[in-house]
């Protein structure tokens, strides 16, 4: 596994295949003792200007907080993905 260093961001790549799961898994391990943040955005997310300010605020607010999150807003429309994403969620 590398991990490449572009200004304030870190991308860690890996030679072998294992699943989100497992990458998200071991990008924890590694950045456990260092007390750096990590955000998870999907490449599909949109998120709205503030909102992952307002993600990191209340991660600073509360030392026992370790994860913060959020969730999808689906906008309503006439099309079949938009009922099928308001099914999901």
């Amino acid at each position: 596994m590398r991990i490449l260093r572009l200004k304030t961001v870190d991308l860690t790549l890996s030679s072998s295949q294992k699943g989100k799961s497992s990458a998200i898994n071991r990008v924890f391990e590694l950045l456990q003792p260092t007390g750096k943040i990590l955000l998870l955005l999907n490449g599909d997310a949109m998120p709205f200007p503030d909102a992952i300010d307002n993600l990191l605020e209340t991660l600073s607010k509360d030392d026992r907080l370790a994860v913060v999150s959020s969730y999808p807003v689906i906008f309503t429309g006439e099309s079949i993905a938009s009922d099928i994403l308001r099914l999901m969620w």
